[in-house]
């Protein structure tokens, strides 16, 4: 059965923050979308990048590709929840949500 991530109304993704010192900023990263944003403190950079994620989706599935996109990233839809897929390894990111 294909997946049909537009009726999707949550996304779960792995994010992680480091510190970036070279800009003196927090660097935010969502796996697996591959999405990323910059904030004052870890905090913010958390915050930005929900916000970022939830953007990048209207946006693709106002493209038409949301699928598309959800498939690459190997996500699997239960419910109306976007999954992505595991890891096989630790990867020390936290596990967050999206309202999309």
């Amino acid at each position: 059965m294909a997946l049909t991530a537009v009726s999707a109304k949550r996304i779960l993704y792995e994010a992680s923050v480091w510190f970036d010192k070279e800009t003196h900023s927090y660097l935010s990263h969502a796996w697996p979308i591959d999405v990323m944003s910059v904030g004052r403190t870890e905090e913010h950079a958390l915050k930005m990048l929900e916000e970022a994620v939830g953007l990048f989706v209207d946006t693709v599935r106002e493209d038409g590709n949301l699928d598309l996109i959800a498939q690459e990233a190997g996500y699997r839809l239960e419910g109306d929840v976007l999954v992505p897929p595991k890891r096989n390894h630790f990867s020390g990111a936290a596990e967050f949500s999206t309202e999309v």
